[in-house]
């Protein structure tokens, strides 16, 4: 679930560097929602299915990433 993947970012020293391409799927959901600012590769299809061209790097948790995890803390 992404809210899963924000509430760790929100107590994460940023940047980070996310390597799993299911995490980077969710930063796609949490980045258009105004969640985050990240930089996210490129998807690359090939004949194997496809991959992620590199790692994704999140730069923050914006302030209504910071007020989404809080609301659904509490």
């Amino acid at each position: 679930m992404p809210y899963v993947l924000l509430a760790r970012l929100s107590g994460e020293q940023l940047p980070v560097e996310i390597t799993a391409a299911e995490d980077i799927h969710k930063l796609l959901s949490l980045q258009a929602a105004g969640l985050v600012v990240a930089t996210i590769p490129p998807y690359i299809h090939d004949r194997h299915g496809g991959k992620y061209a590199s790692a994704a790097t999140v730069i923050a948790v914006t302030q209504a990433g910071l007020a989404a995890v809080k609301k659904r803390r509490n």
